[in-house]
């Protein structure tokens, strides 16, 4: 199970919200979880606020986790590559919609956005840190889906995600790419002592927080058997 992507504090309402629904993940409460889908998608077909929109597609992609089944229509899942992909250049909240919605997209869809936000790399650590780091989340995290959903497709990713540079002291950066890279070799090779190794050298670092994101990537794309 990976972490839902918050925004800062500069969207209370958004931020709380994806608190609230991390929790529900968490306990794997997919009823109160879908009927915040229901809640969010009909607000959004009622008003056409995107906001609305978002908050239903990161329901929807717990969901999908949950339950393995999508909720987002064909339509729905089309209005969100177009709000995703309507500005010159990706933003907080493109980044943390996108980040939140990796299930429930086509793969061809969730290649695409990667990446456009891969061609936006360098635009974001200029305009803002912040935008940054998450728009490497988002990368690494739904490469990491393509992985198992759509293999050829990950390692195409993973070829343009190593011919870039990225900002040395985040260590998580680092380590993430290496995860990505190793889970590909495992899907090659079927290999998982590599990965197993990697995953307590990672615990040594004494960062949980990073060292259970690599432990619910593994875990949540079932490849470890």
């Amino acid at each position: 199970m990976f972490s839902l992507i918050l925004q800062s504090a500069e969207n209370n309402e958004t931020n709380n919200f994806l608190k609230n629904l991390s929790l529900l993940y968490s306990e794997k409460d997919s009823i109160s979880i879908y009927r915040i889908f229901l809640k969010n998608i009909a607000a959004y077909h009622h008003t056409n606020n995107v906001d609305y929109l978002f908050h239903a597609s990161a329901a929807a992609n717990v969901l999908f986790d949950i339950k393995n089944k999508n909720y987002l229509t064909p339509q729905d899942q089309q209005d969100l590559k177009l709000f995703l992909t309507q500005n010159n250049h990706w933003n907080l909240s493109t980044i943390q919609a996108f980040g939140n919605s990796g299930f429930i997209l086509p793969n061809n869809t969730v290649f695409q956005l990667i990446n456009s936000l891969i061609e936006d790399i360098v635009y974001l650590e200029n305009i803002n840190f912040e935008f940054y780091l998450e728009a490497w989340n988002t990368i690494i995290n739904n490469s990491l889906i393509l992985v198992k959903t759509d293999f050829k497709k990950s390692k195409l990713l993973l070829a343009r995600i190593k011919e870039l540079s990225y900002t040395e002291p985040y260590l998580s950066i680092t380590v993430k790419v290496n995860f990505l890279e190793l889970l590909i070799h495992y899907r090659e090779d079927g290999n998982s002592e590599p990965i197993k190794r990697f995953l307590e050298s990672a615990k040594v670092l004494g960062i949980p927080n990073l060292y259970n994101d690599l432990l619910s990537g593994w875990a949540l794309l079932k490849l470890n058997s």
